[in-house]
């Protein structure tokens, strides 16, 4: 009986991981307030089109030629109901230099515990 249930729920994560998406992402662009800062505020939708609950969904935002970098934003959603769609609304802010040597664009990853299950890459314009 322990190997069905370990196939139940392998098919339970694969379902999951096909049906949590990023359903939109967006920015109005990016401006310079004051001094060297470079923000750009963005929206992230998500949603689970699954008949599961996901547990553990994380949300990256960084810029695109950045892995590592403290103003890479994660937010956290413990779980994700069955149907459920939220947004993430959120600043990023960058160094002016750093900004314009480097690409400008952001990247939002899409995790399920440690499995990435999406990804979108948005330009941003000067507004």
């Amino acid at each position: 009986m322990a190997i069905q249930e370990q196939l139940n729920d392998l098919k339970k994560q694969i379902e999951i991981a096909k049906s949590v998406k990023i359903v939109n992402f967006s920015t109005l662009g990016w401006w310079n307030p004051v001094g060297v800062t470079v923000m750009a505020d963005f929206n992230v939708t998500i949603m689970n089109t699954s008949i599961y609950d996901a547990e553990g969904v994380i949300v990256e935002i960084r810029r695109l030629d950045f892995e590592e970098d403290p103003n890479n934003i994660t937010h956290t959603i413990s779980a994700l109901r069955a149907g459920e769609t939220t947004t993430i609304q959120g600043t990023l802010y960058s160094g002016f230099n750093a900004f314009a040597e480097g690409s400008r664009c952001l990247v939002a990853t899409l995790k399920v515990g440690n499995e990435i299950v999406d990804n979108r890459v948005i330009y941003l314009r000067r507004i």
